[in-house]
């Protein structure tokens, strides 16, 4: 349902061929077929999620699409223990919106990639996702999601602070310099809030 969304996002960032990319919290399968027809051939895809389910379903769909460039491991978005500045881009899709404390994951994010990379995230924003006229079924639904994601430390509009926490993950890696906009190397980035259209019946 995202791909074509998903698409457009990667096409803005320009993945070059022989790029090497990790998406943290790929799911089962995710953007993965898409990253991997980016980076090509010559270049690699890391896919990292702590499910150990959502992990094999990943592996059987990069088998399934063919993608030998293509690898999936279980592991932990805040703490990968991947190598830092090793990847020439990262990528996250709706990861943010399921997890407490969703800054640590950016420091993480961030730091595994090279400078001069490229960064890249995909989060929903719940709370303007209404029906007009109202739909009573939808309003139990989302009360009952707020009210986990509250009991859970969960940010169901996490989508719309994406700047704020890359700045700061931003800040944490260059504490020095008082201009971060203007850092040389500085990795691209793509942040995409979702923010669900109204819905009418």
């Amino acid at each position: 349902m995202l791909a074509s969304d998903s698409d457009t996002q990667l096409d803005r960032i320009g993945i070059k061929n022989g790029e090497r990319v990790v998406d943290l919290g790929c799911g089962p399968g995710g953007v993965l077929h898409l990253l991997a027809e980016r980076v090509g051939a010559n270049g690699s895809v890391l896919g990292i999620d702590r499910s150990n389910q959502f992990a094999q379903l990943a592996r059987r769909f990069v088998t399934d699409c063919g993608l030998p460039q293509v690898e999936v491991r279980e592991g932990d978005a805040y703490n990968t223990r991947l190598p830092k500045a090793s990847f020439d881009g990262a990528h996250m899709r709706l990861l943010l919106v399921n997890l407490p404390q969703p800054g640590r994951i950016v420091h993480e994010f961030v730091s595994l990639v090279r400078p001069g990379g490229w960064v890249a995230s995909f989060e929903a924003d719940y709370v303007p996702h209404c029906f007009d006229p109202p739909l009573p079924a939808w309003t139990r639904l989302l009360d009952a999601y707020s009210a986990y994601a509250q009991a859970q430390g969960i940010d169901l509009s996490v989508g719309r602070h994406l700047h704020r926490l890359f700045r700061d993950a931003r800040r944490s890696r260059y504490p020095s310099r008082r201009d971060h906009s203007r850092l040389p190397n500085r990795p691209r980035a793509s942040l995409v809030p979702i923010r669900p259209d109204w819905q009418c019946s």
